[in-house]
């Protein structure tokens, strides 16, 4: 899992600051769209959904991805449906934890 480089307060900061005006599936089609367009350019083997809500709206499987990528897509969803938090933030928060159980220390970060 990656955070491209950024902290929790980074990640919920930008949470915060990038939110659409106006999100249907119009939109919900094009930022798939681009998802798909940089995975292509970049050669990588994705699959990619977009959801509102519980509806899935997008969804593309390129070639070199298979079903390990819908389920771990599903385990994913299912975090942040249950934690009503971003998934990175709350696996930097589940990382950090570790790292401070192992002195004895615990932090809410």
């Amino acid at each position: 899992m990656t955070t491209g480089g950024f902290n929790s307060k980074e990640l919920l900061a930008l949470e915060d600051e990038l939110v659409l005006a106006v999100f249907t599936n119009k939109e919900a089609v094009e930022i798939g769209e681009c998802v798909v367009k940089i995975a292509h350019e970049k050669n990588l083997p994705i699959a990619t959904r977009v959801y509102i809500g519980d509806w899935v709206v997008f969804h593309v499987s390129l070639p070199g991805s298979d079903a390990e990528n819908d389920r771990w897509m599903a385990r994913k969803v299912r975090t942040v449906a249950a934690k009503d938090i971003h998934q990175c933030v709350y696996g930097y928060w589940l990382k950090k934890q570790a790292s401070l159980k192992k002195i004895g220390t615990y932090k809410i970060i």
